[in-house]
């Protein structure tokens, strides 16, 4: 019997296994207004923080997302190109919104250990995704990592308090590297394969055209923040897309995409 190819599979996990959207909003409203930013933390400024989630890269990006809204209220990130968002980022890029993301950790890490049951209540897990994430795993032919920009101890916490079994040593976070390219190339390097054999689920069209062109495989879920729209502007990167799995296990996007990778 022919054995089967093995893969390696990075997967994120804001937006990817966990729902951390309110939490990472909440905090980017305390970072903005500590550095003197008028956006209130309303519903409506949340919404407008979900339709440009998909465009980022990490915290030190919400402070662009806060500045536009603070400079035009009726701004509508759902119909702002990722051409014309990245043209934003790179005007931030530098010393302010490096401030920016190092309150926003101080502050996440000051709720976590704090406040842990509230800070908590501000991530959800799908049980749906939670069932892919525990299929993925217990294929003895995946090599399963995560590969993310959010902290350490907050990933780790999440985790288990989520019931959900991963090896922390397969979680390569933000204090490793920031740069979700170089965090591919590092699993690659600690699997022994290159990073053509790294299959990588994101929800952020930017970090996936950053993996792309190294060489990986990128594929976008279609349940992270930009919806539909990312689906779409993925299609058009030349990225492929998944849907959310079924109820009882894997997806069948995720199967083929996983046999191509295996032919």
């Amino acid at each position: 019997m022919k054995e089967r190819k093995k893969i390696v599979i990075a997967v994120d996990f804001d937006g990817v296994i966990i729902d951390s959207l309110r939490e990472s909003f909440l905090q980017s409203v305390t970072a903005y207004t500590a550095m003197g930013g008028n956006v209130i933390g309303s519903s409506k400024n949340e919404k407008k923080f979900r339709d440009a989630k998909f465009l980022t890269k990490g915290a030190d990006s919400y402070y662009t997302i806060f500045r536009l809204i603070q400079q035009n209220k009726d701004v509508n990130f759902s119909k702002m190109s990722p051409a014309q968002f990245q043209a934003e980022l790179r005007r931030d890029a530098g010393k302010v919104s490096a401030d920016f993301e190092n309150r926003f950790y101080a502050n996440r890490a000051a709720m976590r250990q704090e406040h842990e049951a509230y800070w908590l209540s501000l991530h959800s897990v799908s049980p749906r995704i939670k069932k892919w994430f525990a299929r993925l795993q217990s294929d003895p032919n995946n090599s399963v990592w995560i590969a993310t920009g959010k902290d350490f101890e907050s990933c780790k916490k999440l985790l288990e308090m989520n019931g959900i079994k991963f090896a922390p040593e397969k979680i390569v976070s933000k204090e490793i590297s920031k740069s979700k390219a170089k965090q591919i190339d590092i699993i690659a390097n600690r699997e022994g394969v290159t990073t053509s054999s790294v299959v990588h689920f994101d929800d952020s069209l930017t970090y996936l055209q950053e993996t792309m062109g190294i060489g990986a495989k990128p594929v976008l879920v279609g349940w992270g923040p930009g919806g539909k729209r990312a689906v779409k502007e993925a299609r058009r990167a030349g990225i492929k897309s998944i849907r959310k799995p079924w109820p009882f296990g894997i997806s069948r996007g995720t199967k083929k995409i996983l046999r191509q990778m295996r032919s």
